[in-house]
């Protein structure tokens, strides 16, 4: 079902009338997972955003970035973006797309610069050891 209204009318529909049946919804959007949360889902999971993560993962490696530091950067975003959801989640419940809304944006986009900018340092360490083989010849690794 690609209706957004229509998405969220059936979750409506289906927890009145099905009470006992877990939901799992597909929602377009931040603000349509929230809909359909108040509306009785159970999960709701963003259509594009699953996507988003692993075609950004797979641009960082065609780029040449070595894939754990791409894979470390998918795992930051996700927990990142999931945290940014629950932690809205007060505000657009409470008033929609309000200023304060737009304030609690604001800040988690620059948390989001922050943390992407910190990316940008080189930080090699022994737990990127699982994904890069020791030199060849060095058997004390």
């Amino acid at each position: 079902m690609d209706d957004r209204e229509k998405q969220t009318q059936l979750v409506h529909h289906v927890v009145k009338s099905y009470p006992q049946v877990t939901i799992h919804a597909r929602a377009h959007d931040r603000h349509h997972v929230y809909e359909l949360e108040n509306a009785g889902a159970h999960h709701a999971v963003r259509e594009t955003f699953e996507a988003s993560l692993a075609m950004g993962r797979d641009a960082l490696v065609a780029l040449g970035q070595h894939p754990f530091r791409a894979e470390t950067a998918r795992r930051t975003l996700r927990t990142h973006d999931e945290a940014s959801v629950d932690a809205l989640r007060e505000t657009w419940n409470t008033n929609g797309v309000s200023k304060s809304y737009i304030d609690a944006m604001r800040a988690h986009s620059d948390t989001l610069f922050d943390l992407m900018k910190a990316d940008r340092v080189d930080r090699h360490d022994r737990s990127e050891r699982g994904w890069t083989p020791p030199p060849k010849g060095d058997a004390s690794l």
